[in-house]
């Protein structure tokens, strides 16, 4: 098997962590948090579209750098979708697009970005997968791990405000222990 490097995305400056690796800010982690206060300002819905829009353009620039057109949904899990975890002004947009996802399916430009931004709204959960060892996890607290076997370093022009940093994903041992159950 050959190697793939792997990255962990988010919007955590890695220069605030803790020697023990924990964030030293008290910061939004989630879509639900909109309308709260962090650092004496509320967080706003544009705020939250702003980050996530990097998220989906970070995703675009390592598939460009890994030269992989599409990926498969894979493991699909769908959440209730609900003003408690989305903003009203997010939800019908949320209803709109959810409809369509498919587990198995393969996805690429605006489904594909809409696949990121509801995993990244806790609308739902999955894998993506593709090419070359190309995968996209989502963890909790608005953590995304993107690698592939073709990726060597962190691409160029990765959105301000997105920090990527080597690390495996913590979901590749799941997925390999779900393969071994179905198998």
């Amino acid at each position: 098997m050959t190697d793939v490097a792997g990255f962990r995305v988010t919007k955590y400056d890695p220069d605030r962590r803790l020697p023990n690796g924990t964030y030293s800010r008290d910061e939004w982690t989630s879509v639900s948090d909109i309308g709260r206060a962090y650092g004496g300002q509320v967080f706003n819905c544009a705020d939250y579209l702003r980050v996530e829009t990097s998220y989906v353009l970070a995703v675009q620039r390592f598939l460009d750098a890994a030269h992989v057109g599409a990926l498969r949904v894979s493991d699909l899990q769908v959440n209730e979708i609900g003003v408690g975890r989305n903003p009203c002004e997010l939800v019908g947009e949320v209803r709109e697009h959810i409809a369509s996802v498919v587990d198995g399916a393969e996805v690429r430009g605006k489904d594909l970005e809409w696949i990121i931004r509801l995993a990244l709204r806790e609308v739902l959960w999955c894998r993506l997968k593709g090419e070359q060892g190309f995968y996209v996890h989502f963890g909790y607290d608005y953590y995304m791990y993107v690698g592939s076997e073709a990726l060597v370093a962190v691409p160029p022009q990765i959105p301000a405000g997105v920090f990527v940093e080597a690390c495996e994903s913590p979901y590749h041992g799941e997925e390999a222990a779900s393969n071994e159950e179905s198998g």
